[in-house]
Protein backbone atom coordinates (compact mmCIF):
# COMPACT_ATOMS: atom_id res chain seq x y z
CA UNK A 1 0.00 0.00 0.00
CA UNK A 2 1.63 3.51 -0.95
CA UNK A 3 -0.01 6.75 0.01
CA UNK A 4 1.71 9.83 -1.73
CA UNK A 5 1.71 13.45 -0.81
CA UNK A 6 -1.47 15.17 0.11
CA UNK A 7 -3.15 11.45 0.51
CA UNK A 8 -5.10 10.52 3.91
CA UNK A 9 -5.23 6.69 4.40
CA UNK A 10 -7.01 4.98 7.57
CA UNK A 11 -6.65 1.50 8.31
CA UNK A 12 -8.74 -0.12 11.45
CA UNK A 13 -9.63 -4.10 12.24
CA UNK A 14 -7.13 -4.44 8.92
CA UNK A 15 -4.05 -7.42 8.68
CA UNK A 16 -1.37 -6.64 5.79
CA UNK A 17 0.51 -9.81 5.48
CA UNK A 18 2.71 -11.46 2.55
CA UNK A 19 3.35 -8.39 0.58
CA UNK A 20 6.45 -7.64 -1.07
CA UNK A 21 7.67 -4.00 -2.57
CA UNK A 22 11.28 -4.03 -5.17
CA UNK A 23 12.47 -1.91 -7.54
CA UNK A 24 9.12 -1.65 -9.63
CA UNK A 25 7.46 -4.75 -8.07
CA UNK A 26 4.32 -4.70 -5.99
CA UNK A 27 2.54 -7.03 -4.36
CA UNK A 28 -0.79 -7.67 -3.38
CA UNK A 29 -1.11 -5.00 -1.20
CA UNK A 30 1.55 -2.43 -2.63
CA UNK A 31 1.48 -0.45 -5.63
CA UNK A 32 4.00 1.52 -6.81
CA UNK A 33 6.48 1.15 -3.31
CA UNK A 34 9.29 1.52 -5.50
CA UNK A 35 11.60 -0.87 -3.37
CA UNK A 36 10.32 0.60 0.57
CA UNK A 37 7.26 -0.36 2.76
CA UNK A 38 6.58 -3.58 1.89
CA UNK A 39 3.77 -3.58 3.72
CA UNK A 40 2.90 0.56 3.98
CA UNK A 41 5.13 3.11 1.55
CA UNK A 42 4.07 6.41 3.22
CA UNK A 43 5.83 9.37 0.92
CA UNK A 44 4.89 12.36 2.11
CA UNK A 45 1.34 11.57 3.02
CA UNK A 46 -0.72 10.56 6.10
CA UNK A 47 -1.38 7.57 7.55
CA UNK A 48 -3.30 6.24 10.22
CA UNK A 49 -3.54 2.90 11.34
CA UNK A 50 -5.63 1.63 14.55
CA UNK A 51 -5.69 -2.16 15.43
CA UNK A 52 -3.86 -3.39 12.60
CA UNK A 53 -1.96 -6.22 12.19
CA UNK A 54 1.01 -6.04 9.70
CA UNK A 55 3.56 -8.95 9.13
CA UNK A 56 5.57 -11.21 6.81
CA UNK A 57 5.91 -8.31 4.35
CA UNK A 58 9.17 -7.55 2.70
CA UNK A 59 10.84 -4.33 1.19
CA UNK A 60 14.26 -4.45 -1.02
CA UNK A 61 14.85 -0.96 0.76
CA UNK A 62 13.94 0.24 3.66
CA UNK A 63 11.42 -0.86 5.99
CA UNK A 64 9.73 -4.10 5.03
CA UNK A 65 6.47 -3.12 7.23
CA UNK A 66 6.06 0.48 6.90
CA UNK A 67 8.43 3.24 5.64
CA UNK A 68 7.60 6.58 6.43
CA UNK A 69 9.31 9.14 3.87
CA UNK A 70 9.07 12.75 4.87
CA UNK A 71 4.97 11.74 5.60
CA UNK A 72 2.78 11.36 8.71
CA UNK A 73 2.20 7.35 10.52
CA UNK A 74 0.19 7.33 14.10
CA UNK A 75 -0.05 3.87 15.26
CA UNK A 76 -2.62 2.51 17.79
CA UNK A 77 -2.69 -0.89 18.73
CA UNK A 78 -1.10 -2.09 16.17
CA UNK A 79 0.82 -5.25 15.78
CA UNK A 80 3.78 -5.46 13.59
CA UNK A 81 6.25 -8.33 13.17
CA UNK A 82 8.38 -8.73 9.91
CA UNK A 83 10.64 -11.05 12.05
CA UNK A 84 14.16 -10.30 13.93
CA UNK A 85 15.92 -10.68 10.25
CA UNK A 86 13.89 -7.79 9.43
CA UNK A 87 13.36 -4.28 9.90
CA UNK A 88 9.37 -3.14 11.12
CA UNK A 89 9.84 0.17 10.16
CA UNK A 90 11.83 2.52 8.34
CA UNK A 91 12.91 6.14 7.24
CA UNK A 92 10.73 9.00 10.19
CA UNK A 93 9.36 7.17 13.35
CA UNK A 94 5.73 7.10 13.66
CA UNK A 95 3.99 8.63 16.14
CA UNK A 96 2.54 6.96 19.36
CA UNK A 97 -1.32 6.82 19.90
CA UNK A 98 -0.58 3.83 22.74
CA UNK A 99 -0.92 -0.03 22.92
CA UNK A 100 1.72 -0.81 19.90
CA UNK A 101 3.70 -4.46 19.94
CA UNK A 102 6.12 -4.76 17.14
CA UNK A 103 8.99 -7.67 16.68
CA UNK A 104 11.87 -7.34 14.32
CA UNK A 105 14.56 -5.17 13.79
CA UNK A 106 14.57 -1.24 12.66
CA UNK A 107 12.02 -0.23 15.96
CA UNK A 108 9.19 1.88 15.03
CA UNK A 109 8.41 3.21 18.17
CA UNK A 110 11.03 2.45 20.72
CA UNK A 111 8.12 2.80 23.74
CA UNK A 112 6.27 -0.15 22.36
CA UNK A 113 5.78 -3.36 23.71
CA UNK A 114 8.94 -5.15 21.88
CA UNK A 115 8.31 -8.87 22.24
CA UNK A 116 7.37 -12.25 19.94
CA UNK A 117 3.84 -11.98 19.34
CA UNK A 118 3.55 -15.77 18.52
CA UNK A 119 1.47 -15.15 15.70
CA UNK A 120 -0.71 -17.90 13.54
CA UNK A 121 -0.65 -18.09 9.40
CA UNK A 122 -2.68 -15.97 7.26
CA UNK A 123 -5.54 -17.96 7.32
CA UNK A 124 -9.47 -18.74 7.19
CA UNK A 125 -10.33 -17.84 11.37
CA UNK A 126 -13.91 -16.95 10.47
CA UNK A 127 -15.34 -13.95 9.35
CA UNK A 128 -15.11 -12.37 5.95
CA UNK A 129 -11.41 -12.06 5.28
CA UNK A 130 -8.26 -14.34 6.67
CA UNK A 131 -6.81 -12.87 9.92
CA UNK A 132 -3.48 -14.11 12.00
CA UNK A 133 -4.78 -15.55 15.21
CA UNK A 134 -2.77 -14.76 17.88
CA UNK A 135 -1.72 -17.84 20.28
CA UNK A 136 -2.54 -18.54 23.72
CA UNK A 137 0.49 -17.33 25.21
CA UNK A 138 0.89 -13.92 23.28
CA UNK A 139 1.87 -11.02 24.75
CA UNK A 140 -0.28 -9.24 22.51
CA UNK A 141 -3.73 -10.54 24.57
CA UNK A 142 -4.79 -7.65 26.92
CA UNK A 143 -3.38 -4.65 26.41
CA UNK A 144 -5.61 -2.32 25.25
CA UNK A 145 -8.06 -0.92 27.79
CA UNK A 146 -11.77 -1.18 26.31
CA UNK A 147 -11.81 2.65 25.56
CA UNK A 148 -9.38 2.59 23.37
CA UNK A 149 -10.66 -0.01 20.93
CA UNK A 150 -12.74 -0.66 18.14
CA UNK A 151 -16.28 -2.52 19.03
CA UNK A 152 -14.96 -5.73 17.42
CA UNK A 153 -12.11 -7.51 15.72
CA UNK A 154 -11.41 -7.83 12.07
CA UNK A 155 -13.71 -10.91 11.72
CA UNK A 156 -16.72 -9.49 13.54
CA UNK A 157 -15.85 -10.97 16.89
CA UNK A 158 -16.66 -8.83 19.70
CA UNK A 159 -14.14 -7.29 21.69
CA UNK A 160 -12.78 -7.34 24.59
CA UNK A 161 -13.67 -11.41 24.95
CA UNK A 162 -11.98 -11.34 28.59
CA UNK A 163 -11.78 -8.95 31.07
CA UNK A 164 -11.82 -5.10 30.35
CA UNK A 165 -9.04 -5.12 28.01
CA UNK A 166 -8.60 -5.52 24.40
CA UNK A 167 -5.66 -7.61 22.39
CA UNK A 168 -3.14 -5.75 20.19
CA UNK A 169 -3.89 -5.89 16.14
CA UNK A 170 -6.80 -7.05 13.88
CA UNK A 171 -7.15 -10.27 15.76
CA UNK A 172 -9.01 -10.34 18.86
CA UNK A 173 -8.30 -14.13 21.08
CA UNK A 174 -10.43 -15.43 23.28
CA UNK A 175 -12.43 -19.41 24.04
CA UNK A 176 -15.09 -20.64 21.77
CA UNK A 177 -18.82 -19.55 22.86
CA UNK A 178 -21.80 -21.48 21.79
CA UNK A 179 -25.00 -19.88 20.69
CA UNK A 180 -28.37 -22.11 19.61
CA UNK A 181 -31.57 -21.53 17.81
CA UNK A 182 -33.70 -22.00 19.06
CA UNK A 183 -33.60 -23.52 22.16
CA UNK A 184 -36.69 -25.25 21.75
CA UNK A 185 -38.51 -27.33 19.52
CA UNK A 186 -42.23 -28.25 19.66
CA UNK A 187 -43.52 -31.05 17.37
CA UNK A 188 -47.34 -32.29 16.66
CA UNK A 189 -48.40 -35.84 15.22
CA UNK A 190 -51.62 -37.54 14.11
CA UNK A 191 -50.31 -40.69 13.31
CA UNK A 192 -48.31 -42.96 16.03
CA UNK A 193 -45.11 -44.01 14.83
CA UNK A 194 -44.71 -41.82 11.78
CA UNK A 195 -42.37 -39.53 11.68
CA UNK A 196 -43.42 -35.38 11.35
CA UNK A 197 -41.23 -33.10 9.02
CA UNK A 198 -37.88 -32.17 10.85
CA UNK A 199 -37.07 -28.72 12.24
CA UNK A 200 -33.17 -27.76 12.52
CA UNK A 201 -31.52 -26.01 15.41
CA UNK A 202 -28.53 -24.00 14.51
CA UNK A 203 -25.45 -24.17 16.25
CA UNK A 204 -23.27 -21.04 16.20
CA UNK A 205 -19.68 -20.42 17.51
CA UNK A 206 -19.91 -16.58 18.51
CA UNK A 207 -16.27 -17.01 20.49
CA UNK A 208 -13.70 -15.65 19.56
CA UNK A 209 -11.76 -19.58 18.58
CA UNK A 210 -12.87 -22.16 16.60
CA UNK A 211 -15.45 -24.47 18.20
CA UNK A 212 -14.79 -28.35 18.67
CA UNK A 213 -18.10 -29.61 18.00
CA UNK A 214 -18.57 -33.51 19.45
CA UNK A 215 -21.38 -35.71 19.72
CA UNK A 216 -24.78 -35.21 18.99
CA UNK A 217 -27.15 -37.56 21.06
CA UNK A 218 -30.77 -37.53 22.70
CA UNK A 219 -31.58 -37.91 26.22
CA UNK A 220 -34.83 -37.88 28.52
CA UNK A 221 -37.61 -39.63 29.21
CA UNK A 222 -39.29 -39.77 25.58
CA UNK A 223 -35.54 -39.77 23.96
CA UNK A 224 -37.25 -42.53 21.87
CA UNK A 225 -39.88 -40.81 20.06
CA UNK A 226 -37.56 -38.64 18.76
CA UNK A 227 -34.77 -39.08 15.87
CA UNK A 228 -32.10 -36.79 14.59
CA UNK A 229 -32.98 -36.91 11.25
CA UNK A 230 -29.69 -34.75 9.64
CA UNK A 231 -26.44 -34.44 11.94
CA UNK A 232 -23.94 -31.62 10.05
CA UNK A 233 -22.41 -30.60 13.49
CA UNK A 234 -21.12 -34.11 14.91
CA UNK A 235 -17.17 -33.70 14.96
CA UNK A 236 -17.15 -30.89 13.01
CA UNK A 237 -14.62 -27.64 13.51
CA UNK A 238 -16.74 -24.58 13.81
CA UNK A 239 -14.79 -21.25 13.00
CA UNK A 240 -16.04 -18.46 14.75
CA UNK A 241 -18.82 -16.76 13.45
CA UNK A 242 -19.87 -19.76 11.64
CA UNK A 243 -22.49 -22.23 12.02
CA UNK A 244 -24.20 -25.87 11.56
CA UNK A 245 -27.20 -27.32 11.40
CA UNK A 246 -28.95 -30.39 13.31
CA UNK A 247 -32.44 -31.28 12.59
CA UNK A 248 -34.45 -33.31 14.89
CA UNK A 249 -38.37 -34.93 13.97
CA UNK A 250 -40.93 -36.68 16.23
CA UNK A 251 -42.42 -40.09 15.98
CA UNK A 252 -44.87 -40.76 18.35
CA UNK A 253 -45.03 -44.19 20.15
CA UNK A 254 -47.39 -43.11 22.62
CA UNK A 255 -50.41 -40.78 23.58
CA UNK A 256 -49.21 -38.73 26.09
CA UNK A 257 -46.75 -35.68 26.07
CA UNK A 258 -43.04 -36.67 24.72
CA UNK A 259 -40.27 -34.80 26.25
CA UNK A 260 -36.57 -35.46 25.73
CA UNK A 261 -33.74 -33.39 25.14
CA UNK A 262 -31.12 -32.69 22.13
CA UNK A 263 -27.55 -32.67 23.37
CA UNK A 264 -24.29 -31.10 21.62
CA UNK A 265 -20.90 -31.38 23.37
CA UNK A 266 -18.13 -29.20 21.90
CA UNK A 267 -15.24 -27.24 23.82
CA UNK A 268 -16.95 -24.65 25.18
CA UNK A 269 -17.08 -23.63 28.93
CA UNK A 270 -21.00 -24.82 29.05
CA UNK A 271 -20.58 -27.53 27.29
CA UNK A 272 -23.33 -29.74 27.05
CA UNK A 273 -25.87 -27.36 24.68
CA UNK A 274 -29.19 -28.98 24.85
CA UNK A 275 -32.52 -28.02 23.19
CA UNK A 276 -35.68 -28.84 24.64
CA UNK A 277 -38.29 -31.24 22.56
CA UNK A 278 -41.42 -31.75 23.29
CA UNK A 279 -44.40 -33.83 20.94
CA UNK A 280 -47.58 -34.09 21.13
CA UNK A 281 -50.30 -36.52 19.48
CA UNK A 282 -53.15 -35.04 18.13
CA UNK A 283 -55.71 -37.33 18.40
CA UNK A 284 -58.08 -37.66 15.45
CA UNK A 285 -61.25 -38.71 16.89
CA UNK A 286 -64.67 -39.78 15.45
CA UNK A 287 -67.72 -38.28 17.06
CA UNK A 288 -71.20 -39.51 16.72
CA UNK A 289 -73.91 -36.72 15.09
CA UNK A 290 -77.25 -37.33 14.42
CA UNK A 291 -79.57 -39.75 16.57
CA UNK A 292 -79.11 -43.41 17.41
CA UNK A 293 -81.37 -46.04 15.69
CA UNK A 294 -82.35 -49.60 15.74
CA UNK A 295 -82.17 -51.86 12.82
CA UNK A 296 -82.82 -55.44 12.68
CA UNK A 297 -81.87 -56.04 16.50
CA UNK A 298 -78.66 -53.79 16.76
CA UNK A 299 -77.98 -49.95 16.58
CA UNK A 300 -77.12 -47.53 13.35
CA UNK A 301 -75.98 -44.20 13.87
CA UNK A 302 -73.05 -42.05 12.19
CA UNK A 303 -69.95 -41.06 12.54
CA UNK A 304 -68.26 -37.73 11.65
CA UNK A 305 -64.30 -37.70 11.07
CA UNK A 306 -63.19 -34.15 11.79
CA UNK A 307 -59.01 -34.18 12.05
CA UNK A 308 -56.38 -32.38 10.58
CA UNK A 309 -55.83 -32.24 6.59
CA UNK A 310 -55.11 -35.25 4.95
CA UNK A 311 -55.18 -37.57 8.20
CA UNK A 312 -58.28 -40.33 8.28
CA UNK A 313 -60.14 -41.83 11.66
CA UNK A 314 -59.57 -45.43 12.58
CA UNK A 315 -62.32 -46.01 14.57
CA UNK A 316 -63.82 -49.14 16.18
CA UNK A 317 -67.50 -49.17 17.67
CA UNK A 318 -68.85 -51.96 20.11
CA UNK A 319 -71.99 -52.93 21.12
CA UNK A 320 -71.52 -54.38 25.13
CA UNK A 321 -73.72 -55.67 27.68
CA UNK A 322 -74.72 -53.47 31.09
CA UNK A 323 -74.67 -55.38 34.00
CA UNK A 324 -78.26 -56.87 34.65
CA UNK A 325 -80.25 -59.07 36.82
CA UNK A 326 -82.54 -61.83 36.80
CA UNK A 327 -84.24 -63.53 39.66
CA UNK A 328 -81.92 -61.48 42.13
CA UNK A 329 -79.04 -63.48 39.70
CA UNK A 330 -76.21 -61.50 37.36
CA UNK A 331 -77.14 -62.32 34.06
CA UNK A 332 -74.41 -60.16 32.51
CA UNK A 333 -71.35 -58.91 33.98
CA UNK A 334 -69.32 -56.10 32.87
CA UNK A 335 -65.47 -55.22 33.58
CA UNK A 336 -65.09 -53.03 36.65
CA UNK A 337 -62.35 -50.57 37.74
CA UNK A 338 -61.95 -53.45 41.31
CA UNK A 339 -59.52 -55.86 42.11
CA UNK A 340 -61.68 -58.91 40.58
CA UNK A 341 -62.56 -57.94 36.64
CA UNK A 342 -65.48 -59.37 34.98
CA UNK A 343 -65.41 -60.07 31.71
CA UNK A 344 -66.85 -57.86 29.61
CA UNK A 345 -69.59 -59.24 27.22
CA UNK A 346 -69.37 -57.93 23.16
CA UNK A 347 -72.48 -58.92 21.27
CA UNK A 348 -71.31 -56.18 18.13
CA UNK A 349 -67.71 -54.79 16.56
CA UNK A 350 -67.33 -52.75 14.05
CA UNK A 351 -64.18 -51.04 12.21
CA UNK A 352 -64.11 -48.43 9.86
CA UNK A 353 -62.08 -45.77 8.09
CA UNK A 354 -63.27 -42.26 7.69
CA UNK A 355 -61.55 -39.64 5.48
CA UNK A 356 -61.23 -36.27 7.15
CA UNK A 357 -64.29 -34.15 6.34
CA UNK A 358 -66.70 -37.37 6.13
CA UNK A 359 -69.12 -38.81 7.34
CA UNK A 360 -70.03 -42.74 7.80
CA UNK A 361 -72.83 -44.38 8.79
CA UNK A 362 -72.28 -47.58 10.74
CA UNK A 363 -74.40 -50.57 11.72
CA UNK A 364 -74.00 -53.06 14.77
CA UNK A 365 -75.78 -55.63 15.03
CA UNK A 366 -76.63 -57.72 18.21
CA UNK A 367 -74.78 -61.49 17.30
CA UNK A 368 -76.15 -64.77 17.84
CA UNK A 369 -75.99 -64.89 21.40
CA UNK A 370 -77.29 -61.47 22.15
CA UNK A 371 -80.41 -61.83 19.94
CA UNK A 372 -81.01 -65.10 22.50
CA UNK A 373 -80.50 -62.70 25.42
CA UNK A 374 -82.85 -60.47 24.60
CA UNK A 375 -85.49 -62.63 23.53
CA UNK A 376 -85.06 -64.48 26.51
CA UNK A 377 -84.95 -61.19 29.12
CA UNK A 378 -87.10 -58.93 26.87
CA UNK A 379 -84.78 -55.89 26.79
CA UNK A 380 -80.92 -55.24 27.17
CA UNK A 381 -79.06 -52.28 28.36
CA UNK A 382 -76.21 -51.92 26.68
CA UNK A 383 -73.14 -49.25 25.71
CA UNK A 384 -71.93 -47.92 22.56
CA UNK A 385 -68.28 -47.15 22.73
CA UNK A 386 -66.20 -45.79 20.29
CA UNK A 387 -62.61 -45.75 19.91
CA UNK A 388 -59.91 -44.08 18.09
CA UNK A 389 -57.00 -46.59 16.67
CA UNK A 390 -53.35 -45.59 16.97
CA UNK A 391 -51.69 -48.62 16.03
CA UNK A 392 -51.76 -50.63 18.94
CA UNK A 393 -53.41 -48.56 21.10
CA UNK A 394 -57.24 -47.48 21.51
CA UNK A 395 -58.42 -44.27 22.95
CA UNK A 396 -62.25 -44.14 24.08
CA UNK A 397 -63.82 -41.31 22.44
CA UNK A 398 -67.75 -41.66 22.80
CA UNK A 399 -70.04 -43.41 25.01
CA UNK A 400 -73.85 -43.90 25.20
CA UNK A 401 -75.91 -46.00 27.11
CA UNK A 402 -78.87 -48.02 25.00
CA UNK A 403 -81.61 -49.80 26.03
CA UNK A 404 -82.84 -52.43 23.04
CA UNK A 405 -86.62 -54.12 23.06
CA UNK A 406 -87.17 -57.46 21.97
CA UNK A 407 -90.85 -56.21 21.56
CA UNK A 408 -90.53 -52.48 20.22
CA UNK A 409 -87.98 -51.54 17.70
CA UNK A 410 -86.55 -48.95 19.09
CA UNK A 411 -83.75 -47.49 21.07
CA UNK A 412 -83.12 -45.32 24.30
CA UNK A 413 -80.14 -43.41 24.32
CA UNK A 414 -78.38 -40.86 26.53
CA UNK A 415 -75.02 -39.38 25.94
CA UNK A 416 -72.08 -39.54 27.78
CA UNK A 417 -68.82 -37.48 27.87
CA UNK A 418 -66.30 -39.50 26.00
CA UNK A 419 -62.69 -40.41 28.06
CA UNK A 420 -59.53 -41.93 27.53
CA UNK A 421 -59.16 -46.20 27.93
Amino acid sequence: MSVASGATFSATNDTISGDSAGQGVSGSFTAGNQGTGGGLSVSGGTAILASVTIANDSANGDGDGISNQGGHVTLTATLIDEGPSRNDCGGTQPSDGGYNLEYGGGICIASDHHENPVLGPLQNNGGPTQTMALSASSPAIELVPKADCPATDQRGVTRPQVGDECDVGAYEAGPPSTALSPLSLSFSSSTLGASTPSQSVTVTDDGASSLSVGAVSLSGPDAGDFKVSSDGCSGQNVLALDSCTVSVSFVPHGLSTATAKLSISDNAADSPQQVSLSGTLALVSPRIVGPLGIAAGGVSFKLHCGGPAGSECVSTATLSAVEQLQGGKVVIAVARRAKKRKRTVTFAKFTAKIRRGQTKRVALKLDRSGRKLLKSLGKLRLKLMIFSDYGSKHVEVATRAVTIRAAIARVQSRGQAGRRG
